[in-house]
């Protein structure tokens, strides 16, 4: 049996460099636990994404956004 995944992607402008930013998170669909998040930037909206980088978890007891 497979385990679900919730994918939440979240973008933005980094206000000091004019940067776009992709925050992306990954749920277990049954406990709403976040597994892994991680960021990335890039340019100008017809460049690429950068490399994602891991973002650490200062809580993991949080497990809903509000």
């Amino acid at each position: 049996m497979h385990e679900i995944i919730i994918y939440e992607a979240y973008r933005g402008i980094e206000p000091e460099t004019n940067r776009q930013v992709l925050v992306q998170i990954f749920r277990n669909k049954d406990t709403n636990e976040i597994i892994s998040s991680q960021m990335a930037y890039r340019a100008a909206n017809w460049d690429t994404w950068g490399v994602p980088f891991n973002l650490e978890l200062h809580n993991p007891q949080i497990k809903e956004v509000s």
